[in-house]
């Protein structure tokens, strides 16, 4: 967290000047060992607290504990099952968010677009996109240290990427190259109604002919008609991964009502914070149980929402290489009262520095005027003594005029 004593060493670069407390109350407010808790500190806190209680009711809400869609005794997705809370009444959709100089975005295919394209990427909890093994793919290429995230948003300029404070990242062919290596999410693909099937049946036709057969483990669309020709049970399979990538981007693939691949979370903040309107209109509702074969009353969702109250949870913010960092460890209650606190410790140190640097200034100027030798209350009171002064000497000159025009001009010239 932040330290509040760097508000001195920044006294000191500035000179002491008040402009160093503009400064600090203005700064970006990241969280690391070396920023100060300015007024972005507390918005971007606020901003993670609203995160993670969307995240937590989204997921309980669209997922099982395993992280596999929620879907009904047929294998279905739910169509219920959708985010119940996002921004001003949306579940904002998470994109590839790498832009060129014209406003175009990176596409799957390496190439730029008029219109931004989802991620349906599997990522850990960190973030970063994992491939078929389950590996971090690493980012530019060659590194060992760093690796693929899409949380971070990057400015095409050539064929270099720059991230938000103007650092070149890598290549757009890196990133493309990377990106060509993840695995798709099961449930971001279940947006789409892709799902497994779990059960083996027969498609027929209108005639009542089978014309194919589906396994359990097979990959189906929302119809629960065989997704690919070969390799069907493989999502990733190089071809059945390229059918799927394309489909999305050329329009055929659409998601299903109510539903989105992935969530933006960095798009919702304290402020647009909101129940969706799907959920107001009753077209999403809460999920009661993840397990399709129970029956009506089953609550274990609710339950473990229940539990996520008291439930120490790990609070994160995305800085702009897309990392997560962890910013707190506790509950709900604990992350609000931790706000609370330090707010009312801040304030309290700020009070204190801002009477100290008003007794500095006074005493400043004072000290300026005994160096001066001047005294702007004595220099009033001379002015108006010096004044009255004149006023005295005036009026004396005027009496001396008016008595040598006397003798001049009034007086008789002797003998005449």
């Amino acid at each position: 967290m932040g330290d509040q004593r760097n508000m001195y060493k920044h006294f000191q670069e500035d000179s002491g000047s008040l402009k160093a407390s503009l400064d600090m109350f203005n700064r970006a407010g990241e969280f690391n060992e070396t920023s100060d808790r300015g007024y972005d500190y507390y918005l971007n806190m606020l901003d993670t607290f609203a995160r993670q209680i969307a995240k937590v009711f989204n997921e309980a809400n669209t997922m099982d504990k395993d992280g596999n869609p929620l879907v009904d005794e047929n294998g279905k997705p739910l169509d219920y099952a959708n985010a119940l809370f996002g921004a001003d009444g949306v579940a904002p959709i998470k994109n590839i968010n790498v832009t060129n100089a014209n406003g175009q975005y990176l596409g799957y295919d390496g190439n730029f677009h008029n219109e931004p394209l989802p991620d349906v990427f599997k990522t850990d909890k960190e973030g970063y996109v994992l491939d078929n093994n389950g590996d971090r793919i690493p980012f530019p290429a060659g590194s060992t240290d760093k690796f693929l995230s899409l949380n971070a948003t990057y400015q095409a300029d050539g064929n270099n990427l720059v991230d938000k404070n103007g650092n070149v990242v890598g290549t757009v062919t890196d990133y493309s190259n990377a990106l060509s290596n993840a695995a798709l999410d099961p449930t971001a693909l279940a947006s789409y109604g892709f799902v497994q099937s779990k059960t083996t049946y027969d498609i027929k036709d209108a005639a009542g002919t089978v014309i194919d057969t589906v396994n359990a483990g097979d990959w189906v669309d929302k119809d629960g008609n065989k997704l690919f020709n070969a390799n069907s049970d493989d999502i990733n399979d190089a071809t059945n991964k390229l059918q799927i990538l394309n489909g999305i981007a050329n329009g055929t693939y659409e998601t299903l009502a109510g539903k989105v691949p992935k969530i933006d979370y960095d798009q919702i903040t304290a402020d647009n914070f909101t129940i969706t309107q799907d959920w107001v209109d009753s077209k999403t509702n809460f999920v009661q149980t993840h397990d399709p074969s129970q029956t009506a009353g089953y609550n274990d969702n609710i339950n473990h929402l229940i539990a996520q109250f008291s439930e120490k949870l790990d609070y994160t913010f995305t800085l702009p290489d897309g990392t997560q960092q962890k910013v707190f460890n506790g509950t709900f209650v604990e992350f609000y009262d931790n706000i609370g606190n330090q707010l009312g410790l801040d304030v309290k140190s700020s009070t204190v520095l801002v009477n100290n640097y008003i007794t500095v200034a006074n005493d400043i100027a004072n000290n300026r005027d005994a160096i001066s030798g001047v005294s702007l209350d004595e220099e009033g009171i001379d002015i108006m003594k010096y004044q009255k002064a004149l006023t005295a000497s005036m009026r004396l000159m005027t009496a001396l005029d008016e008595q040598l025009d006397k003798v001049i001009n009034n007086m008789g010239v002797v003998g005449r």
